[in-house]
């Protein structure tokens, strides 16, 4: 009975429940609240983990392809360095070598320099001695290989038309170069076809030695009076002769100036024309037409050569026309290169004509040795 009773439903509502429930829904909601609480910071701190992880990432991704890009520019770096340090054994090599070459090329330019005042005090003492040589006259003398039988008046007149001619060649062409003896022989023929007169050279330590050939002299004769001071006007230039071109040309006008200076002087007969007898209009036309060859046999051998040794003399005797005293003043700087070793050749005497002549009938000297064949063999 007593069971019963207890096992029985209330029959009236505690007031202890109400309380109890509202204490436990205080204490689940804030157990939710606390829970929900942890699981917002748990997520926010694995998403800031996740984050700074991603962050992390980078940067190691960054720092390994930096330092992937780092590897491979050391690596080129170290290359480029075993490169440069292979050129610069190799240029040192070139230096060690160029220094040396150089070494042995001061030596050289020394001896060289040495040599070079030796040759200077040389050629000092040969112009000295050459000043003195050419200080003495060339002796004249005659010889006879000819069946002429009046070879003794000849030889009068003859020796009495060289002393003028060297007293006037003198002040016209100055001293000659290292001429020791001028020999006039008469000579029933020339080698040479053709000829007016020739000219035999020989050599020795004492000058230069001149035998001139003629077959006759008569002393009204234009040919016979023009051909004995050309050929020694060759003589004069001795060893130093000019190639031939420039040296006929230069010896036609050279004549032609001697014999006119003496004819003023009533020395010889009054020739005229004398051997240059072409016009200024004919030099134009021959400078066009006419060839002037540089080589000795081919210009000697020229069919035309009469033309051509007209044309060169014609040239040259402007230049005379221009400055009194130009033969002169030419061989004087024409020696001197010879004195000091030099060989001048047709550029060379263009440079010398241009020292001394400026112009040529209003034309400036340049222009006219450049239109001129006389001074440009070819």
């Amino acid at each position: 009975m007593q069971m019963r009773t207890l096992l029985a439903s209330p029959k009236r509502v505690s007031r202890l429940y109400p309380l109890l429930t509202l204490i436990l829904m205080i204490v689940s909601s804030s157990l939710v609240y606390a829970w929900q609480e942890v699981q917002i910071r748990s997520n926010s701190a694995v998403v800031t983990r996740d984050q700074q992880i991603g962050v992390l990432q980078d940067q190691v991704n960054t720092l390994s392809a930096a330092s992937k890009n780092y590897q491979a520019n050391l690596q080129v770096q170290q290359q480029k360095l075993t490169d440069t340090a292979s050129k610069l054994s190799d240029v040192q090599k070139q230096l060690d070598a160029k220094t040396t070459a150089l070494a042995a090329e001061d030596a050289q330019l020394a001896a060289a320099q040495k040599q070079v005042k030796q040759q200077e005090q040389q050629l000092t003492d040969n112009a000295s001695q050459l000043a003195e040589l050419r200080s003495h006259p060339p002796l004249f003398s005659f010889q006879n290989k000819s069946s002429l039988t009046d070879v003794t008046v000849k030889e009068a007149e003859i020796k009495q038309y060289v002393a003028d001619i060297y007293t006037y060649l003198t002040q016209l062409y100055g001293q000659p170069y290292l001429l020791k003896n001028v020999t006039i022989t008469f000579v029933n023929q020339f080698s040479i076809a053709g000829s007016s007169g020739e000219i035999v050279i020989s050599n020795s330590t004492d000058g230069m030695s001149m035998d001139i050939h003629i077959k006759d002299y008569d002393p009204n004769s234009f040919e016979d009076r023009n051909t004995i001071p050309h050929e020694i006007i060759h003589a004069f230039h001795g060893i130093t002769v000019l190639p031939s071109a420039l040296e006929e040309g230069m010896t036609v006008a050279a004549t032609d100036a001697l014999m006119g200076n003496m004819i003023a002087d009533n020395k010889i007969p009054s020739f005229n024309p004398l051997y240059i007898n072409i016009t200024a209009a004919q030099y134009a036309s021959y400078n066009q037409s006419l060839s002037v060859s540089k080589d000795s046999d081919t210009f000697y051998s020229d069919p035309k050569i009469s033309y051509v040794y007209q044309m060169i003399g014609y040239a040259w005797y402007q230049l005379y026309r221009e400055d009194p005293t130009f033969f002169k003043k030419f061989n004087d700087a024409y020696y001197a290169q010879y004195q000091h070793g030099k060989t001048p050749d047709a550029a060379a005497i263009r440079d010398i004509i241009r020292t001394i002549i400026p112009s040529v009938a209003g034309q400036p000297i340049d222009t006219y040795l450049a239109q001129n064949r006389a001074f440009n063999p070819s």
